[in-house]
């Protein structure tokens, strides 16, 4: 099979650069695939890039996107392995080997520091977290649940992250804690969701003393103003921090909000940023927190810039005096609001826990 990567054609592995060696090394055998399609001269394979070779190895063999370094107990795509370094790839091949092939064996607290390093840097979570999640589902007594089993990667973490943001914001009950979940499974359709309207009930809750509104009635107000504001540009071309502040001024001036990227994430991240009292125009309050929003995004430039672990979409984080927000651009090029989680100053703090994105409902290309 004849392999051409840019109408260029490959004779041997080595002639890949060291990442993409690397990687064909790290997928269940890629290596003996690929010295195999060499020999087959009767088929060719043409691929734009290195990248597209790669991605299309691990999906032809594995049908996932997903590596499941069992060794690290890590499952990461191979979307999110293409941002490695070359050198940190080779560390985390190092580690995803057998003691025993290992040429220069290091102690284990060492490779746990490497390891470390390269969670921290490339923001990946391992396998351990899984188990958290079990302990809060088992604590929820949600064992027939059928969501959980359906959950996908990214809608795990989502929930992970979601559910630690909460249990770091809000003190409350088990009650409480049951009442949310409860209601969060009437509105939920997936993991990711059901994180969402869980914290939403403690939101609500957390400013019920001084609202005195029904959840559903809350829910009721604030769903129009979500709904209209799903609307996303599409971006066809790769933004650094300069051209993403570009592309959000000029959706701007068009006349546009920059959407959120779920109608749960929206209704999240409303509720979370603004205040309330019994009587006051529920709607009137969301709106101002939108527009306040695209103030914030565009007189702040990303500080970060990442693909999230599952390569679902690219995450553009921005920090600000008060919070970090987070925005995505999803597989087709929409971009969208992800996170805006504030902290929240007067809400007792608890103990951390223990033990894909949906398109939105309308886009334009932005030009």
């Amino acid at each position: 099979m004849t392999i051409l990567i840019n109408q260029v054609k490959v004779s041997a592995l080595d002639e890949l650069p060291d990442n993409i060696q690397t990687l064909v090394s790290l997928i269940p055998y890629g290596v003996e695939w690929f010295e195999e399609a060499l020999t087959d001269e009767d088929n060719s394979l043409n691929f734009m890039s290195f990248d597209e070779l790669i991605e299309a190895l691990n999906e032809g063999l594995r049908e996932t996107e997903l590596l499941n370094l069992s060794k690290v107990n890590l499952v990461v795509s191979v979307q999110k392995l293409l941002e490695f370094t070359a050198n940190d790839l080779r560390d985390l091949s190092y580690l995803s080997e057998s003691d025993s092939n290992k040429e220069h064996r290091q102690s284990k607290e060492q490779d746990s520091l490497v390891m470390d390093r390269l969670k921290i840097k490339y923001k990946l979570v391992d396998n351990a977290f899984f188990a958290k999640l079990t302990q809060f589902f088992r604590q929820q007594k949600m064992g027939d649940y059928c969501l959980i089993y359906t959950g996908t990667l990214d809608e795990k973490i989502t929930f992970y992250q979601v559910i630690l943001y909460c249990e770091q914001q809000f003190t409350v009950s088990n009650k409480i804690k049951s009442d949310a979940i409860n209601w969060a499974k009437t509105q939920a359709q997936n993991l990711s969701e059901l994180a969402d309207y869980y914290c939403f009930y403690l939101a609500w809750y957390h400013k019920k003393l001084t609202s005195g509104l029904d959840v559903n009635v809350l829910m009721e107000q604030l769903m129009p103003v979500v709904i209209q504001h799903l609307d996303c540009p599409l971006v066809t071309f790769e933004l650094d921090k300069r051209t993403l502040n570009d592309a959000i001024i000029q959706w701007n001036d068009a006349g546009h909000s920059l959407g959120f990227s779920t109608l749960s994430a929206g209704l999240l991240n409303t509720v979370l940023n603004i205040e309330f009292v019994k009587g006051e125009d529920i709607p009137i309050k969301a709106e101002e927190y939108i527009k306040q929003l695209q103030d914030t995004l565009k007189n702040h430039l990303a500080v970060d810039s990442y693909i999230n672990q599952a390569g679902m979409y690219r995450h553009y984080v921005f920090e600000t005096a008060k919070q970090t927000l987070i925005l995505n651009v999803n597989r087709v090029g929409c971009l969208s609001v992800f996170s805006d989680r504030p902290e929240l100053i007067d809400a007792p703090v608890a103990e951390p826990l223990k033990g894909s994105t949906p398109q939105t409902l309308t886009q334009r290309t932005l030009q």
